[in-house]
């Protein structure tokens, strides 16, 4: 077994070669769900991708529990999500991260959601989330045989990996996600720069210590998640169906950390103007990219990829690829 991978037990069964399947996320700011099917061992294609932002994570760090609010909303969204399912989809896999992983009253939310959707969620360990989150960014097929650094900025925590073709050679699993760093340090907008420097501060000590044994010998510095997508295109909406579409855009060190220094200084309702973007990911900008910024710092690059893959496409690889190292395709644009 690979470093950080699921058990064969774990999976649902294999579907029937273009039998379409479902992979459900419950991440910890938003859940998300991606439709597609195999053709061979080799290529999987998606036909429809859908996030809804639900902030499950929001109080966790204070309570230790989901609260009842936060359930909530989970539950409405996974109720709209599983209405735009398409007709024929036979296999599902739920697959639940950091705030479900780290909540006291996980069973219960586990239930609710096995009573809404039919199946139990499997709730990932960090070690195999970010072993999915590899194997998803590498079904890029300029990518596939890479050697990558990546790093998965979440809601409820963040994953530091490296691997190549899909096969996880260290990683370190953090409980400092975007939500959780914007309970923590963003008390006001606009936010300013000493925050920024004692959040930089309180990341780089914390990252430089979990990342001590990385290898650094990767060809591509790559990043995922919803704050850094969501930073990386908020001024261009191309840049953002890209992202969407499971595509990658290349930003340098000098424009994020231009970036940083503006949006530190807005108000928040300059934030909401300026980015163009809904609440529940505004807020999360400056606590991703201050992670982006320490992650490039430690890796000494001059910039990273941006990708749109992430653990969904990892998950599908990992179902769906019979133990090969599949390529994921849009069959079709996604929809808004």
């Amino acid at each position: 077994m690979r470093l950080g991978d699921l058990p064969q037990e774990a999976l649902p069964a294999l579907p029937q070669e273009l039998e379409p399947c479902a992979v459900y996320e419950l991440g910890s700011n938003s859940f998300k769900l991606v439709q597609a099917f195999r053709e061979g061992a080799d290529r999987i294609w998606i036909f429809a991708d859908r996030s809804l932002a639900c902030r499950l994570a929001e109080g966790l760090e204070k309570k230790g529990e989901l609260g009842s609010d936060a359930v909530q909303r989970g539950l409405r969204a996974l109720e709209s999500l599983r209405s735009q399912e398409q007709k024929g989809i036979g296999q599902r896999w739920i697959l639940a991260t950091s705030a479900v992983r780290d909540a006291h009253n996980r069973e219960e939310f586990l239930s609710q959601v096995e009573e809404l959707l039919g199946i139990r969620p499997v709730v990932l360990s960090g070690w195999q989330e970010a072993s999915l989150i590899l194997q998803g960014v590498a079904t890029d097929p300029q990518w596939t045989q890479l050697a990558l650094e990546v790093v998965d900025v979440g809601g409820g925590s963040c994953e530091w990996m490296e691997g190549a073709g899909g096969e996880l050679w260290a990683a370190a699993s953090l409980p400092l996600g975007s939500v959780r760093l914007r309970e923590a340090f963003l008390k006001d907008f606009p936010v300013g720069p000493e925050v920024v420097r004692n959040l930089k501060a309180f990341l780089y000590e914390r990252v430089a210590k979990a990342t001590a044994d990385f290898a650094r010998r990767a060809q591509v510095l790559v990043a995922t998640g919803g704050a850094v997508t969501a930073a990386a295109s908020f001024r261009e909406k191309e840049v953002a169906l890209r992202l969407r579409c499971g595509g990658k855009v290349w930003i340098p060190r000098e424009t994020l950390e231009e970036t940083l220094g503006k949006l530190q200084e807005l108000s928040w309702e300059n934030l909401l103007q300026e980015t163009s973007i809904e609440k529940e990911r505004a807020d999360l900008l400056i606590p991703g990219l201050c992670i982006l910024s320490v992650t490039l710092e430690l890796a000494g690059g001059k910039g990273v990829w941006i990708s749109g893959r992430g653990l969904r496409y990892g998950a599908l690889a990992r179902w769906l690829g019979q133990g090969a190292r599949p390529v994921v395709l849009w069959k079709v644009e996604k929809g808004s």
